[in-house]
């Protein structure tokens, strides 16, 4: 009996049905606890630590310190323009620099929640009210807690059912590849940022920085891919959960509905196609953010107007680089 649980156990479907119900289950004990508040941070420090372990066995128990830490530098930097835009700069610099050795991925998504955490108003609500964290080294380091916990989980959980190392290793770019993919992630963000906190602060402008880490990679041709397919997916997630709050009067089957989005997301992070992880994502977030029809409806508009802008503004810079870098070539 023992041999044949043991070889069930290796069987792919098995094993990621594991790890989805072990990685769900402190999301699902934050949510049903006084500490709900905390479980978009919580499910936030899972996915970089969750990312490095796949890539090498207990990776992600560093991973998840870094995000912590990054989360604290973002929160205490403030929201300025000034101060974000150095801070999102210096992270978008890290990204690159860790492309050359295969490691951007999982940097993409520290630098993500860095965004995030900069760029919106993060506020935790005590015994004496809503307190906001950015300024306040107290309010930073319990923010930080939350994603600390997560991602110490997610490196648990994977270093516990993830056997095979390298799993989903990265090629790593050349010196080349990532000063140019550095410098075109640097000037976006950048620019992103101060766009974003200047004009319009107070909404979800996070979204519009974070879409350019996500689909600027270290070649054009695989940016190319990745902005038609988050386009693309985040684009059929917000019409679908339009649809569903516009059908499904009834806010609690709009929370379960939002749910199987986060389920698929998982499942499809682990797998292809990317444009339906964009998708379930993008289902996910609406469905668990929105409050009424009216904000979840412009929930959807943001993400989707977030995407199509990021996408559009990498599309036009790697057209710039590649006739500059065609002209350079020709003959004189």
């Amino acid at each position: 009996m023992l041999p044949k649980l043991r070889r069930t156990w290796t069987r792919p479907p098995v094993r990621m049905a594991v790890l989805l119900v072990a990685l769900l289950a402190p999301v699902v004990a934050c949510l049903l606890s006084p500490l709900s508040q905390g479980v978009g941070w919580l499910i936030l420090g899972l996915l970089p630590a969750v990312t490095a372990g796949r890539m090498r066995p207990r990776a992600g128990f560093p991973v998840a310190l870094i995000t912590a830490a990054a989360v604290v530098v973002g929160l205490l930097a403030g929201s300025g323009p000034a101060s974000a835009v150095v801070v999102m700069g210096l992270a978008a610099a890290a990204v690159a620099a860790s492309a050359h050795y295969g490691w951007n991925p999982v940097a993409t998504l520290v630098a993500i929640v860095m965004s995030i955490v900069v760029i919106s108003s993060p506020e935790y609500i005590g015994a004496q009210g809503s307190v906001a964290a950015h300024g306040s080294l107290a309010v930073a380091l319990l923010v930080a807690a939350f994603f600390l916990v997560g991602g110490l989980w997610g490196a648990a959980v994977t270093a516990a059912t993830i056997r095979a190392p390298g799993t989903a290793r990265f090629d790593c770019a050349s010196t080349g590849e990532a000063v140019v993919y550095g410098t075109e992630l640097v000037v976006l963000v950048c620019l992103g940022t101060w766009v974003a906190v200047s004009y319009i602060p107070g909404t979800r402008a996070y979204w519009l920085v974070l879409t350019l880490f996500v689909v600027l990679m270290p070649t054009h041709g695989e940016s190319r891919r990745r902005i038609w397919e988050r386009v693309g997916g985040t684009m059929a997630g917000g019409v679908a959960a339009a649809v569903l709050i516009e059908v499904v009067p009834v806010p609690l089957v709009l929370r379960v509905f939002g749910v199987v989005f986060l389920i698929l997301t998982v499942v499809t992070s682990l797998s292809r196609p990317y444009w339906l992880y964009a998708a379930s994502l993008t289902g996910a977030l609406v469905l668990a953010s929105f409050s009424d029809r009216a904000s979840g409806l412009a929930i959807a508009a943001e993400r989707v107007g977030a995407t199509v802008a990021a996408g559009l503004a990498a599309v036009l810079v790697i057209e710039v680089v590649d006739r500059l870098a065609a002209r350079a070539r020709r003959p004189a």
